[in-house]
């Protein structure tokens, strides 16, 4: 067990990575190899609270929506030319005749 900066709303494993959303819009990266301490910390770049979070298969990130519909896709290197790949997009929903 380990203690959780706020309450947990989402998580997702994948591969050795364990990615955690939880209120007050912070995301918790660990890495299952290492659980000495949390491999990354940091704040969502969404404005709502987080709904659901899913790591990459490949372990190079997340993607996470919130409660207002926007979805967006980071990346776990923290070097600028890797950052300069994350976005964000808003789902729209479309209207059937029933």
């Amino acid at each position: 067990s380990y203690l959780q900066p706020d309450v947990v709303l989402a998580l997702s494993v994948c591969g050795d990575k364990f990615v955690v959303g939880t209120a007050k819009r912070k995301v918790c990266i660990w890495d299952l190899r290492n659980m000495a301490g949390m491999f990354q910390r940091r704040e969502s770049s969404l404005k709502y609270q987080t709904r659901c979070i899913k790591g990459f298969p490949n372990e190079q990130g997340y993607v996470l929506s919130s409660i207002e519909g926007r979805v967006a896709v980071e990346y776990l290197d923290t070097t600028p030319e890797a950052q300069k790949k994350k976005y964000a997009f808003k789902c729209h929903r479309i209207k059937e005749n029933n």
